[in-house]
């Protein structure tokens, strides 16, 4: 509070005062987290914007807490993938949420950032909303593939962990469960979708199971498909055309595949 009462133009023994406010800009300030929200099992990857924090060069200059808003418990931390840019006034990082138990609904928690070089600089709070995930099949293409196996099937999970290792994919065949071991998965943190590239293995003709499913803090998520066998050494119809020909006429040409 500043206070000035010699003005030359006010009589003696009156005065003014008003109040003039200081703020330190050299706190550090969590300005966002884009996207709000993640998945309860985590992977998801969200990007945070700081003010006048100290400069980074390393991913390790910095630690992101997760502190429960009910119980002001500590849960974890965030992973800090990449430094995207850093000067000294603003600074942008990469992270990667952990999982996070979500028993219904929702659960919200707040991020801060403090460095690891200077421990004083430590910045606001701000929310952040795990949201309850349950996994589903968006696609499964082909559907159906020959007795002999070797069938490239690609499956497009939703809200399955984003990592999906450890995960098993198991074939339910006749002669026992098949796991396969070597699928590949891409994950896309925007969409939180999973996109498996699956070779089936040999099995008889016939409709077999095919599930999917990643330990989650101990506890099996999973999803189930039905994928269809064919053998494709017996000649089989699959398409006569035209399929309609006139009454009474005769000389209409049909090609049977």
């Amino acid at each position: 509070t500043w206070q000035q009462s010699n003005f030359a133009d006010i009589p003696l023994g009156f005065g003014l005062t008003f109040s003039l406010q200081y703020y330190d800009d050299s706190v550090p300030q969590l300005l966002s987290v884009v996207p709000s929200t993640a998945s309860e099992f985590g992977g998801d990857i969200v990007v945070i914007t700081l003010k006048n924090f100290p400069v980074m060069t390393d991913v390790k200059q910095a630690k992101i807490p997760l502190t429960s808003v009910v119980s002001s418990a500590l849960l974890g931390y965030a992973e800090i993938m990449s430094v995207v840019s850093s000067t000294s006034s603003d600074t942008t990082l990469r992270v990667r949420m952990p999982a996070q138990a979500v028993t219904s609904g929702t659960f919200l928690l707040t991020i801060s950032v403090s460095s690891t070089i200077d421990e004083t600089k430590t910045t606001n709070f701000l929310a952040f909303q795990y949201q309850q995930a349950f996994p589903s099949i968006v696609s499964a293409s082909p559907s159906t593939g020959t007795k002999k196996g070797g069938t490239s099937l690609t499956m497009i999970l939703a809200d399955f962990p984003s990592s999906i290792q450890p995960a098993r994919v198991v074939f339910r065949l006749a002669s026992g469960d098949q796991e396969i071991k070597g699928f590949t998965s891409t994950s896309d943190s925007s969409t939180r979708q999973l996109t498996l590239a699956i070779t089936t293995p040999a099995s008889p003709p016939g409709t077999v199971a095919i599930s999917i499913y990643s330990a989650v803090r101990g506890v099996s998520t999973g999803v189930l498909f039905n994928f269809k066998y064919f053998d494709d050494d017996v000649p089989a119809f699959s398409l006569a055309t035209p399929t309609q020909g006139c009454i009474g006429s005769v000389g209409t040409v049909v090609n049977v595949n």
